[in-house]
C-alpha cells in the first residue's frame, strides 16, 4: 500500500463535500484518511491522504476520473506528504 497526499480543488469546502469526496474515492477502492503514521495531522481543508496499491500515475488516472465525475479536480502532492512524514518521524525521534 502506498500513501498519497492530494488536494481536492473545491470552494467552499464543507463537511458534506469532504464526505462526498471520501465516499467517491472509497468506491474506487482507495482508503481515505487524514493521518500520518497513525497520528491525526492538521491538513488544510481539501487536503487528505489516500492509500492504495497503486503508482502515482494510477492514482492520477483513477482518482482523477472519479473526481471528474463529481465535477472536481485534484492535485497530487505526494512529495509534500513524504516531507510531512519525514518531519513527523524526526519529531518522534527527538521525543524518544
Amino acid at each position: 500500500m502506498a500513501d498519497f497526499l492530494i488536494r481536492v480543488e473545491v470552494e467552499p469546502w464543507t463537511p458534506s463535500g469532504f464526505m462526498g469526496v471520501c465516499r467517491r474515492l472509497q468506491a474506487e477502492g482507495f482508503s481515505t484518511h487524514v493521518q500520518l503514521n497513525g497520528q491525526r495531522c492538521a491538513l488544510p481543508p481539501g487536503e487528505f491522504v489516500i492509500s492504495g496499491p497503486l503508482s502515482a500515475q494510477e492514482v492520477e488516472d483513477r482518482a482523477g476520473e472519479a473526481l471528474r465525475q463529481l465535477g472536481l479536480h485534484f492535485t497530487l502532492l505526494t512529495s509534500r506528504f513524504v516531507e510531512l512524514r519525514y518531519q513527523r518521524d524526526k519529531a518522534h525521534q527527538r521525543a524518544a
